[in-house]
């Protein structure tokens, strides 16, 4: 017979998937005038993969036995990135100047893994920067802030992320306290004895409050 079968889809098309999520395919049915169903025979052909943003295909194929072939039917998936990052909380901090900081971790958690960290920092006095305060530094690889500050003072840090598709986290600040925390030094002085009613050589005091 020249009758070709049908191929009718199961679901919907298209169809949405957020980026990371698993993808079950809702397959298609296929019957003939003579054969009657043969969705057995379907043959499906395309992949999705969650992982990555974009547009895919699967298409579904069938032939009948008189060898006849139902016209191709095709369901597209789209897969989406439509979560915000967060970023987690970050203790307020207070640092020794001119002392190396204890690193501090950034953590941003989202189902895209290309994202960018920046920062908006701002002193006691309003000024505001893009950026970390002076001589501390954000590594990306480690996502960890490093440094040593030299100005005293204190810095209201915000943390702004998003990632490839624009998706933008809530902000979260925390404040970064730059104190000399360091005592002065004063130097050792030897005992001296001397005689009395005479007057003492001098003795110096010397100090170092660097």
């Amino acid at each position: 017979s020249g009758n070709t079968p049908v191929i009718t889809l199961v679901g919907n098309s298209p169809v949405n998937v957020e980026l990371g999520d698993t993808y079950t395919d809702g397959g298609a049915t296929a019957n003939d005038a003579e054969d009657g169903d043969i969705t057995a025979k379907i043959k499906k052909t395309g992949t999705v993969d969650t992982s990555r943003v974009g547009t895919y295909e699967i298409s579904y194929d069938v032939t009948d036995s008189s060898g006849n072939k139902a016209p191709t039917v095709k369901r597209q998936i789209i897969v989406k990135d439509t979560k915000k990052p967060t970023i987690s909380p970050v203790a307020n901090t207070e640092v020794d100047e001119k002392n190396p900081i204890t690193p501090i971790d950034i953590v941003v958690t989202d189902n895209d893994s290309q994202l960018t960290v920046s920062f908006v920092t701002t002193d006691a006095n309003g000024n505001m920067i893009n950026g970390l305060p002076p001589d501390l530094t954000y590594d990306p690889i480690t996502k960890k802030i490093t440094g040593t500050p030299k100005n005293i003072g204190v810095y209201q840090i915000a943390i702004h992320a998003s990632d490839s598709s624009g998706n933008k986290a809530d902000a979260k600040n925390f404040t970064l306290t730059v104190k000399d925390k360091t005592a002065p030094k004063i130097d050792p002085i030897a005992d001296k004895t001397l005689p009395p009613n005479q007057p003492i050589t001098p003795i110096n005091i010397t100090t170092d409050d660097s």
